[in-house]
């Protein structure tokens, strides 16, 4: 375990305007979103930041856990509110993805990919994930809570044994042990410069930014829909992150993220 993420040492890189500038660092929580959902209730501005060495409940899509090990990862959300920057609610969730790619392939000299809609993989492995969760409010209607989990100084044995052969950490792809309070101040860094960036450029930019980095575009999959399966070629994506699949007929489907449990290649991948 590496020493703890503390707020003075991400003070040392962050360079930010808002966004860390309100910065919780604390041991164990349930899950940083719903400290951060709390927070947002006690009227704690945007830009503020929740990071826990450890969470007991943390979870990704669908109310899936996300195994979030003390003083291994960086497990943390961010308060945001896109609609005063007319960022739609789903833009959220790609500048997340884009602050991390962009942090560690800068940082590491790693190139990561998107594994739509939520994850970020290394050679078929998965190293982060995001859970973007809207709220609602009288006086700040459009918040959302950005939460990110990215696997950082684990070796494979500190995986649990049903994902030790599908995750990935940063220490494994470099073989070295990584600074979490200099990671995560980058990351911050990387966040507000992008969000910055699609508040001016628009999402039609964010959207082609998020798609350059799709590891599915063009792949055969598998996408697995509550009991059903569908099996086809992801041809693109649609503005609204809406994945589009067209199967050996010819037949086109586009599939959101709300109703799309997995999405595997076809074996052979």
């Amino acid at each position: 375990m590496t020493d703890p993420v503390s707020q003075k040492d991400v003070n040392l890189i962050l360079s930010t305007e808002w966004i860390g500038k309100t910065l919780y660092t604390e041991q164990v929580l349930d899950s940083t979103n719903q400290y951060a959902r709390d927070l947002f209730h006690q009227k704690s501005p945007e830009g503020t930041v929740v990071c826990a060495e450890q969470q007991i409940k943390g979870r990704g899509r669908w109310g899936r856990e996300w195994y979030s090990p003390k003083g291994l990862g960086l497990w943390f959300s961010v308060i945001l509110q896109p609609v005063f920057y007319d960022i739609a609610p789903q833009g959220t969730m790609w500048i997340g993805c884009l602050a991390v790619l962009s942090a560690v392939e800068q940082l590491f000299g790693i190139s990561m990919k998107i594994r739509w809609p939520n994850d970020l993989y290394f050679q078929q492995r998965k190293c982060c994930g995001f859970l973007a969760e809207y709220m609602l409010s009288p006086d700040r209607s459009g918040t959302m809570v950005l939460g990110i989990g990215l696997n950082v100084n684990q070796t494979q044995g500190d995986f649990p044994e049903h994902i030790k052969n599908t995750a990935v950490s940063l220490k494994m792809i470099t073989d070295e042990e990584i600074n979490r309070s200099f990671l995560l101040a980058e990351i911050l860094n990387r966040l507000e410069f992008i969000y910055q960036e699609a508040a001016r450029e628009g999402m039609d930019w964010l959207f082609q930014k998020w798609i350059a980095y799709s590891d599915l575009l063009d792949q055969d999959v598998v996408v697995r829909i509550s009991k059903s399966t569908v099996r086809g070629r992801v041809t693109g994506f649609d503005k609204n992150g809406e994945l589009i699949l067209e199967n050996h007929n010819g037949h086109i489907q586009s599939f959101s993220d709300g109703e799309v449990l997995e999405v595997k290649y076809v074996t052979g991948h």
